[in-house]
Order: C-alpha cells, then structure tokens, then sequence
C-alpha cells in the first residue's frame, strides 16, 4: 500500500492483492461508483473476473477514516508489452477535489516506471476539462483527437506520457 499523504489513514491498495471476498465486495462499490459516474456507454463492466487477468490491475482508495471504509477512488489498467493503457481513473463524486485522483495517477506511474513501462497511453472525452488538466499537469502529451469517439458530439483525445 502506498500512502497518499504523509499521515494519511488512507492508501492506493492492490485489490487482485486483497482476500478474494473482500475484493469481490469492492468490485461491487467500484461498479457502483461506476454507473454513477459515467453513462451507459462508457462504463466498464467490473466483474470477478478482472481479478484473474494477469495484465490487468485494478487500484483503489478507500475512506479509511469512515466506520464503512468505503471506496472513494479507483484505476484501472492494462500492461501490454511495455505499454500501460490506462483505462480508467474515476473519484466518486463526493470526494472529489481532494487529490484521490493526482495520488493514483502518480501511483500508476511509479508503478509504470517501476516495471521498466515506456509510456502510458489513454483516451479522455475531450469535454473532462479537469481529467485534462490532471494529465496534463503530469506531462502527458495530446496526440490525436477523435470526433465522436464517445458518443456524437463527443471527441476523444489520446493522451501520452512518455516515460523515457
């Protein structure tokens, strides 16, 4: 577990690395956190079997300070070859503004460079100004935009970051 402050309670957390039944029940917030957050279309189905995907990891954050312990914050994404496809960073609602997402980001990419990862790669609708901005501010660079690549009207950016 990395620590996202110093004296914080709460941590970025390996959930394929937690007891099988306490991460199934995860899975069941993250999916949750998932259909609130992001329209039909775009939400990825977090079902058990992700766990057993030896390319895939899963990160969260979880409100160690509540009696629930509830995630607030998860990631996921897959390794190929040297490549990180960063697939998803998503904070649910009433955490945001609180830096989960910045700590998994810098995370994924210790873990990236840790690995020996040339870059990470992703998509992000054009119109998440704040998602943007957080890619941005970590140096990802803006390589291509897609009209409709989300929805029609919507434009999908791949962003970069270089880790080399």
């Amino acid at each position: 577990m990395t620590p996202l402050h110093h004296g914080s309670q709460s941590r970025v957390e390996v959930l394929q690395r937690l007891p099988r039944v306490e991460a199934k029940a995860l899975l069941l917030q993250i999916s949750s956190i998932e259909r609130k957050t992001f329209p039909t279309n775009e939400a990825l189905q977090f079902d058990p079997s992700l766990l057993s995907k030896a390319n895939t990891t899963i990160l969260l954050v979880r409100n160690h300070g509540s009696t629930s312990n509830d995630v607030v914050g998860y990631a996921l994404f897959v390794r190929f070859q040297k490549t990180i496809l960063l697939h998803k960073i998503c904070v649910a609602a009433a955490f945001r503004g609180r830096n989960y997402g910045r700590h998994l980001l810098e995370d994924i990419i210790s873990r990236s460079k840790h690995a020996s990862c040339r870059k990470i790669e992703l998509w992000v609708d054009e119109s998440r100004s704040v998602a943007r901005a957080l890619y941005t501010r970590h140096h990802f660079i803006e390589l291509e935009s897609v009209e409709n690549y989300y929805a029609p009207g919507r434009t999908g950016i791949k962003m970069c970051l270089d880790l080399v």
